[in-house]
């Protein structure tokens, strides 16, 4: 009888698991990677790095501006402001 070893997560992958969870809690947020390594308290090179595996996944896309955001919100903040009424707009 085979036994199955648990599955054992490295932080890399907690890590990620945050990010995604912060990405689907909170669905238009745009972080660029400054930001991003604070909100996660991470160096900036594994936030990078982190953040580039959730890109390749297509998860998250990296807008003109440089900023992350979750792959199915494909808008900037140009095209946000265009849509919101009248008296919010700048």
């Amino acid at each position: 009888m085979a036994t199955h070893a648990p599955s054992v997560d490295t932080p890399a992958d907690a890590l990620l698991d945050r990010i995604r969870f912060e990405f689907s809690a909170q669905r238009a947020m745009r972080l660029t990677l400054p930001q991003a390594s604070r909100l996660f308290a991470i160096e900036p090179s594994v936030c990078r790095s982190l953040l580039e595996q959730l890109v390749a996944r297509q998860e998250l896309i990296v807008a003109p501006d440089g900023a992350f955001q979750r792959s199915d919100l494909r808008f900037t903040p140009r095209t946000r402001a265009a849509s919101a009424p009248a008296f919010l707009r700048h």
